[in-house]
């Protein structure tokens, strides 16, 4: 067998030696010893198994550690309930440390050590037989069943082998461990072995004895403790006792709670397993435990199906949520389709958008109308699958999944069950709780849905279940499948200034112990309020600002009884505004441009600035951009190279360089929709013409000069609207996509449609069509000559 060469990540052992051919369990977890598992899993799983000195001590440097250890692969890996791993390692080579490089966890060069066999067969044969006699009677004396031992020790015919065999199942101190491992002469170590456990034998000797001696002092305290039980057990049967009633309780409850065959059959032998256990047992709460919940879970306890009135349905939605018509007339097919299909069963929906839109109160009102309980579990950040399908009853401190839980918690077994972030699912050596969340929403499995920790099936086909998140980009494909994306983009300036009125504000003066006669908020202040004090897609800013106006009034209210807030009171409740209409301040200057982004948080604007200097034709850029926005800088640097008559005969792009920037240099950005942008700004720079600081744009450009279509075109316009942006360049192709855009935010702005950069330039540059033909700038690539080749 090959083993690998290099530097080798070290698992420092504290009470053990791991020996070659052997395999062992062990517990990790300290720091370093954690990072190095990370390390050698990712790595083939081979480590260096290596025992320190002290183990009374931590291991600071390579001097806590012995020099020599042995090369071992980890076999398994699983999380312990204890906190760190439980691995299994398999020695396989003993090695010689050459040298140790500390950093997060120890490295280390390894060189072979192999066994020097100074014995002839005959000799061999006489020290294993040895070796074999005294390992069968030293396990005769340990009071444990050792008779599997036995037969693999019987079963050895290696002598080298069965010397570190012994050495590993023997309770030996750990310098003589380490002694075993290091000598490599096979005589000299099976003699100090067969040494060793002579003298263990021994020890078990006096063992024996002491234990012998204990027994009968304490024989008649025993067999009194034995009848004791005996008549617990009598009175039990006899309906005397405590325990006895509890049983006849519990099962007096699983008749009642109407269980499946399967789930009734496991519940009866619990309840037999519970009864046959002694009280004082740890097994005796952990069945318990179990058999509460079994009782406690709604089998068949169901809400009472109501007839769909699509009428009330469609009336609470526009009770609870202002515009989202799209929104609000998919929910109410939805429920079209559960009505005429009689049951609850239905497609899993997937409310996709920024935070504070509304997906998570979209659940409740669907629950509202269906006239059912709401169960909101938040699986965000969620690493571990068992939180998903429950951890197994083995473990201390083991519980049911949240799936589970949450069933209990409603009381009903068709309840509206909200799974909140499931985007922000994780995923560790622990488990996958993507994967485990596949049976959930799997109309197909979740009829029979398996948490280990109550270990029978439950029925989730009644379940109606909604998910929410923020983006799409953390999600599985195999999880997406399942579910019926529907998007809950932003809100318009005036969609905010209705949810203000008629949802935040009466929800704010209700908290506050305030009455619309005490406080009101003038309409000019409410508009202020919502672009100068907030910048979201959502709502959630806005009403922890209203909040803010309830509190600074409270006190107003108690002496003046009515309150008014008008515009000049803003400041002086919340102090300067925050927010400026970032286009209307920027100065139209040639290089800089307006851009539009997409963020998992809603639309946003972005500037890119371009500047030149004297240089040798590099193109430096700075802000943090990612691979992709690098590439559209270089293609558009590229196109402008092939339109260099249009910036007259003076520049010469050998002799400058271009500093492209695009501000908030701390936040990372990517992506190929600020292609046509990065291109406006090194054109207008190099034309020495401005942009109009109220134009903005997106689009993704190619080496052809062509324009092409980019995503998320309703959540950048909303996002520039709020900014103040009256004008907009779209690729052609996305024309189509403005049909989701409002109408009110579509009459305020200007739009343009390109399919080729000379169309942008155009728009952008404000240039004559002729002009640019005069000036070369409707040159193609193709239609630039090769250089000619020189004798020079």
């Amino acid at each position: 067998m090959s083993y690998p060469t290099g530097l080798i990540s070290v698992l420092p052992l504290k009470n053990t030696v791991i020996y070659p051919g052997v395999s062992q369990a062990l517990r990790v977890g300290r720091e370093r010893s954690v990072k190095a598992l990370n390390h050698a899993i990712a790595n083939s799983n081979w480590i260096i198994a290596v025992s320190q000195k002290d183990p009374s001590k931590s291991v600071e440097t390579a001097e806590d550690l012995y020099q020599i250890g042995t090369l071992a692969k980890v076999e398994s890996s699983r999380g312990s309930a204890e906190g760190g791993f439980q691995i299994v390692v398999r020695g396989y080579q003993r090695v010689k440390i050459q040298r140790y490089e500390d950093n997060e966890f120890f490295l280390a060069l390894p060189d072979n050590m192999d066994d020097q066999i100074d014995i002839d067969a005959p000799t061999q044969k006489a020290l294993l037989g040895s070796l074999k006699e005294l390992s069968k009677e030293v396990l005769a004396l340990i009071p444990a069943n050792t008779d599997q031992i036995a037969e693999l020790v019987e079963g050895v015919d290696d002598l080298g082998y069965l010397s570190f065999l012994v050495a590993a199942n023997a309770d030996f101190d750990l310098s003589e461990k380490q002694k075993v491992l290091e000598i490599v002469t096979l005589r000299e170590r099976t003699m100090h072995v067969l040494m060793l456990l002579q003298n263990f034998k021994e020890n078990l000797k006096v063992q024996a004895d002491i234990r012998q001696k204990l027994n009968s002092k304490f024989g008649q305290g025993h067999r009194q403790q034995i009848l004791r039980e005996q008549l617990k057990a009598i009175r039990e049967e006899l309906g005397e006792g405590q325990e006895s009633s509890l049983i006849e309780t519990y099962r007096a409850k699983i008749e009642k709670a109407n269980m499946p065959p399967e789930a009734l059959e496991l519940a009866l032998s619990q309840v037999k397993r519970l009864e046959d256990t002694n009280t004082a047992s740890p097994e005796h709460q952990v069945l318990r435990n179990h058999l509460d919940l079994m009782i406690a879970l709604p089998w068949s306890q169901s809400a009472q199906e109501v007839d769909i009135d699509l009428d009330r349905a469609r009336e609470i939605l526009n009770q609870d949520h202002y515009g989202l018509e799209k929104i609000k007339a998919r929910i109410l097919q939805h429920l079209a389709v559960l009505k005429l299909k009689k049951n609850q069963k239905g497609s899993i929906l997937l409310f996709v958008g920024p935070p504070g839109v509304g997906k998570t109160s979209l659940g409740q009102s669907i629950a509202k109308a269906l006239g059912k309980k709401y169960v909101r579990v938040s699986v965000g950040g969620i690493r571990d699958d068992a939180e998903i399908r429950g951890h197994r009853r083995t473990y201390v401190g083991a519980l049911p999944g949240r799936i589970i839980a949450g069933i209990k918690k409603a009381g009903e077994n068709n309840p509206v069950f909200v799974l909140d972030e499931i985007d922000k699912l994780s995923r560790s050596y622990t488990g996958d709780p993507a994967s485990a969340m596949l049976e959930v929403l799997d109309p197909e499995q979740n009829n029979a849905f398996h948490d280990l920790y109550l270990d029978t099936g439950f029925d989730l086909s009644k379940v109606v279940f909604i998910a929410t998140a923020n983006s799409l980009d953390g999600i599985p494909g195999p999880l997406l499948d399942r579910m019926e994306v529907i998007d809950v983009n932003g809100y318009t300036t005036s969609e905010k200034f209705h949810i203000a009125k008629n949802y935040l504000i009466p929800k704010q003066l209700t908290e506050h112990g305030l009455t619309s006669d005490q406080l009101t908020l003038s309409d000019e202040a409410l508009l202020k309020l919502i672009s100068s004090f907030t910048r979201e897609a959502g709502v959630r800013e806005l009403q922890r600002k209203i909040a803010h106006v309830c509190r600074w009034s409270s006190e107003k209210v108690i002496l003046k009884h009515q309150v008014r807030i008008d515009l000049k009171d803003l400041e002086e409740i919340l102090g300067q505004e925050r927010y400026v209409s970032e286009v209307t301040e920027a100065m139209s200057v040639p290089g800089v441009v307006t851009g539009l982004a997409w963020t998992p948080v809603g639309g946003d604007i972005l500037f890119v600035e371009t500047a030149m200097m004297p240089g040798t034709g590099q193109l430096l850029i700075t802000g943090q951009l990612g691979d992709v926005m690098k590439e559209s800088a270089q293609i558009a640097m590229s196109l402008l190279k092939t339109r260099m008559p249009f910036f007259g005969p003076a520049l010469d792009f050998s002799k400058v360089d271009l500093h492209v920037h695009v501000p908030a240099g701390s936040i990372p950005k990517d992506g190929p929709s600020a292609g046509v942008t990065l291109l406006c700004s090194m054109a207008s720079l190099l034309s020495r013409r401005s942009v109009d600081s109220r134009l903005a744009m997106t689009g993704e450009i190619t080496l052809r000069g062509a324009v092409m279509p980019v995503g998320g075109i309703k959540e950048k316009v909303l996002a520039a609207h709020r900014a103040g942006v009256r004008k907009i360049i779209l690729p052609k192709r996305n024309e189509k996509d403005l049909k989701e855009v409002p109408d009110e935010v579509k009459k305020e702005i200007e739009f343009f449609f390109a399919e080729h950069i000379n169309e942008v330039l155009r728009i952008a540059l404000e240039i004559e069509l002729g002009v640019m033909e005069k000036d070369g700038f409707n040159i193609q690539p193709a239609q630039i000559s090769p250089p000619v080749a020189t004798n020079d």
